[in-house]
């Protein structure tokens, strides 16, 4: 392993992530707690990583097996073993206990986007130091003096600013076409987001498909495909015509895709379930009539592991700790990037394409309220469901920097939290806008985001609310609808009233008519609930008396992010585009930092990874040629 402070162009293997069981070590240690061959041995285990909303699992332990040299005055060795479930950082800090023993000092820099994991280490080395002596733990606490590289200078055919999947898949299509490719993460490991995700794709008629029968699985086509993302995608307001015919294209690599990922040594093992809801493939939770979902053996973490190691073998070369601060260039052509390593040294980067693979910016609230002016309503608290320190938005600042377009959508990729059971949703304005038995967040969210609004009213009989409902500051009742309207904030009145009336008499007239869902999910099919969703006692749709008790809830409000929707806007061989749509020469884009090529309605399970994959698969074809 290289040294923590001085990285440089690394080898695949020293910065593939781990999948499986982790064991970290220094150098080999001495005996089995206690002093050999001279030496003195200490072990101390401290709690490991605090678990986080995305993976609430029990939190682990980290065991450091310092060994000291018999007067105490080096550490010769450490090992590093971790019980954490905690998704992927974990795996890179065989760089600690390497650069503790490298500069005899427990004061070493922790491993970008690992911080937790690293503190967690250099405390377990620190209370085994501490059990030789506070003076000896006084002796290794002084921090190192780390001289800073010299600037250096690179060229390369194709440059990919970030490691998650969209960069990978990039830079092996342009390794494939023959070029050479340069991978930079600013992180200290790669892989991304996608390595804490299950690693759910979506591929039209796979192998996997092809391998069961049931009219779930055949029948599928990228044609069908294709149909399902335009119709997914909702009539944004902004105009873009590379959207529709990118998304065409994208549906029919999707099949050679899951092909091109099982030849990486990535396995989809086929379920059991004959409905396709569980096991591979699976329907996911869309409501698809066919089940095209595939999840690989090992989750998003073994998955990103192996497109590591297949870029490696392609040729395609790594830099970790190595942050992109500008483009080279400008509007009229982009030539590189100009960057800086760990120790601060400036890394002059010449390439002939540049793509950037950045991933989205939720964790800039600057760039979230200015790129989705909804989330200026979620509060300062609200969950960051991916927390990760890469998600920043230094790809869309750098790129807007030099004159890029930028595709706005209100609302980032966000969940609808506090919908109750039964009743109908309407927006701020009395309009009914979904059908209320499509339970998934990020669908509604998206819907209601692209309405303009960041919250609903749920309209309910007493008989059909949820038990121990109150009366409070977001949940009115009345004894008619009138008296209802009349009890909420001032703000709901007569046009409110009108437009209520109205969404309930047309859900009234249609359940009696014979239609229970007058607001079908897009790909028409109906009462569709999340994997292990409790099944209705009752139906899902009920009549709303417009007299008699009913009430109002403020409902629906975004209680947590998934990832963004605003980005670059690009043509349809991911080259970006400048604010008057002209093309950028040697620039390029490919995933989340792409302005929303993710169908909104589809906006999980799956469907964010198998959007930016292949996308990132034919923006990596053209910057290689």
């Amino acid at each position: 392993m290289r040294n923590l402070l001085k990285p440089a162009k690394l080898s695949l293997l020293l910065v593939v992530l781990l999948a499986g069981a982790l064991a970290f070590t220094g150098c080999p240690g001495n005996g089995n707690g206690g002093g050999g061959g001279g030496a003195d041995v200490f072990t101390a285990t401290v709690p490991g990583f605090t678990p986080w909303p995305a993976y609430p699992s029990p939190q682990g332990s980290i065991t450091a097996r310092v060994t000291l040299s018999a007067d105490r005055e080096t550490i010769v060795a450490i090992s590093v073993t971790s019980t954490e479930n905690e998704p992927f950082r974990s795996a890179t800090n065989p760089r600690i206990p390497d650069a503790i023993v490298e500069h005899q000092s427990i004061n070493i820099d922790r491993v970008s986007g690992a911080t937790a994991t690293s503190n967690a280490i250099i405390q377990a080395v620190s209370t085994a130091l501490m059990q030789a002596g506070p003076e000896v733990l006084a002796n290794f606490s002084a921090a190192p003096v780390i001289a800073a590289n010299d600037p250096s200078t690179i060229t390369v055919d194709v440059l990919v600013v970030g490691s998650g999947v969209a960069g990978l898949a990039a830079a092996i299509e342009a390794a494939y076409l023959g070029a050479d490719v340069l991978v930079i993460e600013k992180l200290g490991f790669l892989g991304g987001v996608t390595a804490t995700s299950g690693g759910m794709i979506h591929g039209a008629n796979s192998v996997v498909m092809r391998q069961r029968t049931g009219s779930i699985f055949q029948g599928d086509t990228a044609d069908t495909f294709a149909e399902e993302l335009i119709d997914l995608s909702l009539d944004l307001p902004v105009t873009n015509t590379v959207r529709e015919p990118l998304l065409r294209a994208i549906a029919d690599l999707s099949t050679d895709t899951i092909d091109w990922l099982i030849t990486m040594g990535i396995q989809f093992p086929a379920g059991t379930n004959e409905l396709g809801l569980t096991g591979n493939p699976s329907r996911a939770w869309r409501g698809t009539p066919f089940a095209r979902a595939l999840t690989p053996t090992g989750s998003g973490r073994e998955m990103m592991a192996r497109m590591i190691a297949y870029a490696g073998a392609q040729g395609v070369e790594f830099m970790i700790d190595t942050r992109a601060v500008t483009l080279r260039g400008g509007a009229s052509g982009v030539t590189g990037v100009n960057a800086v390593d760990i120790t601060g040294a400036a890394v002059t980067i010449n390439a002939g394409s540049v793509i950037l693979a950045t991933g989205g910016f939720h964790n800039n609230d600057v760039l979230l309220r200015a790129h989705h002016p909804n989330a200026s309503d979620l509060g300062a608290d609200h969950i960051r469901r991916w927390n990760l320190p890469g998600a920043e938005g230094q790809g869309l600042t750098m790129a807007e920097t030099i004159g890029a377009g930028i595709l706005d959508l209100p609302t980032p990729i966000a969940g609808l939290t506090g919908n109750p059971a039964w009743g109908i949703w309407v927006t701020p304005e009395g309009d009914r806008f979904f059908d209320e038995s499509w339970q998934y967040g990020i669908a509604s969210a998206a819907e209601l985001g692209r309405l303009g609004f960041y919250y609903h009213w749920t309209i309910m009989n007493d008989a059909d609310r949820p038990a121990g409902l109150v009366a409070g500051a977001n949940v009115f009742t009345g004894t008619d609808l009138a008296d209802l309207v009349d009890n909420m904030p001032a703000a709901y009145g007569a046009e409110f009233l009108a437009n209520l009336q109205a969404a309930i008499d047309a859900y009234n007239d249609a359940l009696e008519a014979g239609d229970p869902v007058p607001f079908a999910s897009p790909l028409g099919i109906d009462g569709v609930f999340a994997p292990g969703a409790a099944t209705p006692a009752r139906p899902r749709h009920v009549a709303i008396d417009d007299a008699g008790v009913l009430w109002a809830q403020r409902s629906g409000v975004f209680g947590d992010i998934w990832g963004t929707n605003s980005g670059l806007s690009i043509n349809q061989s991911g080259q970006v585009l400048t604010g008057g749509g002209g093309v950028i020469p040697g620039l390029f884009a490919a995933g989340e930092v792409v302005g929303w090529i993710l169908p909104v309605q589809y906006g999980g399970s799956g469907m964010a990874i198998t959007i930016w994959t292949n996308q990132a698969r034919i923006t990596g074809r053209a910057a290689a040629q």
